[in-house]
């Protein structure tokens, strides 16, 4: 695996963790997720057009 596909899978994890957890903490895992689900996405795409 590389470090693009290990943070996509991190995000999902704290995405679900999210799904489970109520107020501050749920969405700060939200938001968590969603940046590190973000960066994976775009760090994948940069090396699919080098």
């Amino acid at each position: 695996m590389n470090p693009a596909q290990l943070e996509a899978l991190a995000g999902t994890g704290l995405l679900l963790f999210s799904a489970f957890k109520r107020g501050a903490l749920g969405m700060a895992a939200f938001l968590g997720a969603a940046a590190l689900i973000v960066h994976a996405t775009v760090s994948r795409t940069k090396e699919g057009f080098r």
